[in-house]
């Protein structure tokens, strides 16, 4: 592991390596099964450009925006139906653009109006179950906006 990290650039990279190494094992050891298939398809996308590419257009630097942006990527990219906070959070920490509260970030794109992300079940009943939400079509419209600089 160690030589694995030397060969990486710069300390950056190693310091996102090591954090996405921590969130994986977070991950690992929690109960829910479809987080674990999500890390495991993050993991053979993690190759993939695609997405840092498509991050770096977003001009706006606000927590919601970060987190619609990726809300977008992963329902129309890679056709997720279901959205999850963990799975955002992880996909922008991994990239190096984290937020402070996920879940935050999302309650306030639920509050706004027009809506733009729907929240529509949770797994488990606990009030710290992990919720599901989805872009709306105002939310899907913002995000292509953020994109394309428009804003």
């Amino acid at each position: 592991m160690k030589q694995i990290l030397e060969e990486l650039p710069n300390k950056e990279a190693r310091d996102r390596v090591l954090r996405w190494l921590m969130d994986v094992s977070e991950l690992e050891r929690g109960s829910d099964k479809e987080s674990s298939r999500a890390l495991e398809t993050e993991k053979v996308k993690m190759s993939n450009g695609d997405f840092q590419e498509l991050f770096q257009k977003v001009s706006s630097k606000s927590e919601s925006e970060k987190v619609l942006v990726v809300g977008y990527y992963l329902q129309t990219r890679e056709s997720k139906e279901v959205l999850r906070a963990e799975e955002i959070n992880l996909r922008l920490r991994n990239y190096g653009h984290g937020v402070r509260n996920v879940t935050a970030a999302l309650r306030e794109l639920v509050n706004k109006k027009p809506q733009l992300v729907l929240t529509f079940g949770k797994s488990g009943k606990s009030q710290q179950a992990h919720k599901k939400y989805k872009l709306t079509i105002e939310g899907m419209k913002r995000a292509e906006a953020l994109l394309s600089k428009d804003i």
